[in-house]
């Protein structure tokens, strides 16, 4: 009977220990749960930050492309606008030559005639 007693006890104890160090690793299982799921949650907020610093300066670097696109089209608008200037004063420029060139042919070709209507009137003498 004693050794019955003595082996319930030892079973006791044995099983006693094992419950403990199943507990310990089920703590410990708990623990590395948890240091996981807080290292997940680290990773987790450090992408979202990196994420939200891209997008930003992605956004900054649209604005500063879109407003520096708009100076552009301004200056290309503004250039337009020189050329079509310029070709007008140069279409006004050659109307007006056209013009005199045709005002100093017609006077010399009335001096013609004049000369030689005093040819003529010379002739009949």
């Amino acid at each position: 009977m004693k050794s019955k007693v003595l082996l319930l006890s030892l079973m006791s104890v044995l099983i006693s220990g094992c419950s403990e160090q199943s507990r310990i690793e089920s703590e410990r299982k708990q623990d590395i749960e948890g240091q996981k799921a807080a290292q997940k949650d680290l990773i987790d907020r450090r992408a979202n930050e990196l994420k939200e610093n891209a997008q930003r300066e992605g956004s900054e670097s649209l604005r500063t492309l879109d407003n520096e696109q708009k100076q552009l089209e301004l200056e290309k608008r503004a250039i337009d606008d020189e050329k079509r200037d310029i070709q007008k004063r140069t279409d006004f420029a050659k109307k007006n030559i056209d013009d005199q060139s045709a005002a100093c042919k017609k006077v010399v070709d009335n001096n013609a005639q004049r000369a030689k209507a005093q040819l003529d009137s010379l002739k009949v003498r």
